[in-house]
C-alpha cells in the first residue's frame, strides 16, 4: 500500500508537470484521484485472479499428474507456505448397502516413523491376504455388527492402495485375477486387477488388521522433543489415564484451534510444528495428526500417522457418496492397552469441511457430468456390469445411422450431377475457362489430369505468346473460382468477354492453319 502511494504521488507531479491549460487544477486533481483510487481496485482484483488462476493451475496439474499414494514415504506440507489446491476430481464413489451407513473416514495409507516433515513406514513387506470364498479375502472374523459398502475406484495399471473403512474384515470383487497384499500397518494393496475396480468392503467396530505396537510407535524426533514435553506438562497429562489423555488432547485442540488451508507463516529458525501448538493455532490436517501422533508418544501412548478421505454427508448424491480430491485427510490411529485394539481419532476441528476453502467453481457439475459418463464407460469397458452383453444393441442405431448418411449423401451427390438440374457442384463451375478447354481438346492443348491451373497457364502461354487476353481470362477466372466474394458483375462481364472473343481468334486461327494444310497437302499431291 505505501508503494502504491509512492508510486501515485511520482506519477501524479510528472503529469501535472504537462496538464493542458484547458483542464483546471480542480478537474485535473479530482482525475488523478479517481484514476489512483481505480488502479488500487484494479491491481487488487487482478492480484485476486492471478491467486485464483494459479490456484486452479495447480489443482489441473495434481489431477493430471496425480498417482497413487506411496506406502514408504510421505512428504507433508507442515511448514510450506501457501495455498492447497484444491481439486474437485471424483476419485471413489461409495453406496452403502440400504439400511446401512457410510464410515466416516476411509483409511489409504499409515506411517509410524516422522523426521523433518516427513512420515516414513518401517517395516514396510506386504505379504498376500488370505483367499476366502467367491473371489473374496478373508482378513477378520465377521460378527453381527458388521456392515457392508460398495466402493469404486481407479487403479493405474490395475494396482496401488486401496482405500477402506477402519476394521474391515472381508474384501470381495467380481475379478477373480486380482490379488491383495496387505503389511504390518494395515495398508491393502491392489494387484492385477482391472482399472476401474468396483468391490464390497464389510466391517465393524473393534479389532483391525494393524499390528501390535511396537517401540517405533514410540519414537519422538529429537528436535521435536523440548517443544512435546513442555505442551504435555501444560496439560498435565502425567497423572492421567491413558483414555483421559486422549480425551484432554481432544479437547486441547477443540479449544483455541482453528483450521486453515493457508497457515500463517512459520518465521525463519523455528519449528513449523512447534509454531502451530504454541503460537499460532492454525492450520490442515497434517498439523494436526502430525501433533496429535507425537503428543501420545510423549505421553506414552502408542500412535500412528493415518491418511485417506473424509467422507461428507455433503457429498451424497441419492444412495451414492462421492469422495473427491480435496476430501483428502490425515488423522491418528492410536492404541488403547486395555482393549488391546487400534482406535481412530481426528483432531482437526469439526468444521473444517466447511472452511476448507473456497466454494466448487460454477463448472463442477458440469465435470461431475463427464466423470459419471466416463465411469459408466469404464464399467462397461472393464466388463463389470450388465451393460457389457447389450453392447452390439447399443452400437446397432449407430451402424444404421451411418448406413443412412452414407446412402442420403450418395443419392444427394448424383442428383446434383452437372447437366441435370443446372446447379454449379463447386464455385465458378459455369467459367468460360472450361468452355475454352474444350475447344482446346482439339489441338491438344486441354487441361491434362491433374494438372496444376498455373502450369497448364503456362503451356497456353507457350503456345500463344502475342495472347494478352488468355493471361486475363486466367487471373479473372481465378477471382471467381477461388475468391470468397467471387467477381463483382463488371468483371463477370469482362471474363464472359474475353473469353468470347479469344475463342473467335482462336477458331479463326484454327481454320486458316486448317485451310494451310489442306493448300499444303493439295500442292502436294500435284
Amino acid at each position: 500500500m505505501v508503494f502504491y502511494a509512492g508510486v501515485t504521488v511520482l506519477v501524479a507531479l510528472a503529469l501535472t508537470s504537462i496538464r493542458p491549460q484547458r483542464v483546471t487544477i480542480t478537474a485535473w486533481v479530482i482525475l488523478l484521484a479517481v484514476t489512483a483510487t481505480a488502479g488500487q481496485f484494479s491491481h487488487r482484483e487482478l492480484r485476486t485472479m492471478q491467486n485464483a488462476m494459479e490456484t486452479a493451475l495447480g489443482t489441473w496439474l495434481s489431477d493430471f499428474f496425480g498417482r497413487q499414494p506411496d506406502p514408504r514415504e510421505l512428504q507433508t506440507r507442515i511448514g510450506v507456505a501457501g495455498q492447497i489446491p484444491q481439486s474437485g476430481k471424483i476419485v471413489y464413489r461409495i453406496r452403502p448397502e440400504p439400511g446401512a451407513f457410510a464410515p466416516t473416514l476411509l483409511r489409504e495409507t499409515t506411517w509410524d516413523a516422522y523426521r523433518k516433515s516427513t512420515w516414513l513406514a518401517s517395516n514396510n513387506d506386504f505379504t498376500l491376504a488370505r483367499e476366502g470364498n467367491n473371489n473374496s479375502f478373508k482378513l477378520l472374523p465377521t460378527n453381527f455388527l458388521c456392515s457392508e459398502i460398495e466402493i469404486a475406484g481407479y487403479f493405474d495399471g490395475g494396482e496401488g492402495v486401496m482405500a477402506l473403512p477402519h476394521g474391515t474384515c472381508e474384501i470381495g470383487f467380481d475379478d477373480p485375477q486380482a490379488s491383495v497384499r496387505t503389511n504390518r500397518l494395515g495398508v491393502m494393496m491392489l494387484d492385477d486387477g482391472p482399472g476401474l475396480l468396483d468391490f464390497r468392503a464389510t466391517f465393524a467396530p473393534g479389532k483391525s488388521i494393524d499390528s501390535p505396537p511396537s517401540d517405533r510407535d514410540l519414537m519422538l524426533p529429537d528436535e521435536e522433543r523440548p517443544m512435546l514435553a513442555k505442551v504435555v506438562a501444560n496439560l498435565k497429562l502425567s497423572g492421567m489415564k491413558d483414555r483421559q489423555k486422549i480425551h484432554a488432547l481432544e479437547h486441547f485442540f477443540a479449544t483455541d484451534f482453528t483450521y486453515s488451508l493457508d497457515p500463517p507463516r512459520c518465521p525463519e529458525r523455528t519449528n513449523a510444528l512447534g509454531y502451530f501448538l504454541m503460537r499460532s493455532h492454525s492450520g490442515h490436517c497434517e498439523y494436526y495428526a502430525t501433533a496429535t501422533v507425537l503428543l501420545l508418544r510423549e505421553a506414552n501412548i502408542p500412535a500412528r500417522y493415518v491418511t485417506g478421505y473424509i467422507v461428507q454427508e455433503s457429498g451424497r448424491h441419492g444412495d451414492t457418496y462421492l469422495v473427491r480430491a480435496r476430501d483428502a485427510h490425515a488423522w491418528t490411529l492410536v492404541y488403547h492397552s486395555d482393549t488391546k485394539t487400534w482406535d481412530q481419532i481426528d483432531t482437526t476441528p469439526s468444521t473444517h469441511d466447511k472452511t476448507a476453502g473456497a466454494p466448487p467453481p460454477w463448472w463442477e457439475p458440469a465435470q461431475d457430468t463427464l466423470s459419471n459418463l466416463y465411469f459408466d464407460f469404464s464399467k462397461w469397458r472393464w466388463s463389470n456390469t450388465s451393460y457389457a452383453r447389450y453392447s452390439i444393441w447399443l452400437l446397432l442405431p449407430m451402424i444404421l445411422y451411418l448406413l443412412g448418411r452414407i446412402i442420403f449423401s450418395q443419392h444427394r451427390q448424383r442428383s446434383r450431377l452437372p447437366g441435370e438440374d443446372g446447379l454449379p457442384v463447386w464455385p465458378g463451375a459455369d467459367s468460360e475457362l472450361y468452355l475454352i478447354n474444350r475447344h482446346l481438346a482439339e489441338a491438344q492443348l486441354s487441361r491434362l489430369p491433374n494438372e496444376p491451373l498455373q502450369s497448364w497457364q503456362e503451356r497456353l502461354e507457350a503456345a500463344f505468346p502475342d495472347s494478352t487476353r488468355l493471361r486475363r481470362v486466367f487471373n479473372l477466372h481465378r477471382g471467381l473460382r477461388f475468391d470468397p466474394l467471387g467477381l463483382k458483375k463488371d468483371d463477370r462481364e469482362t471474363l464472359r468477354d474475353e473469353a468470347q472473343r479469344w475463342l473467335a481468334d482462336f477458331t479463326a486461327r484454327m481454320a486458316k492453319e486448317k485451310e494451310a494444310a489442306q493448300a499444303a497437302q493439295l500442292q502436294a499431291s500435284r
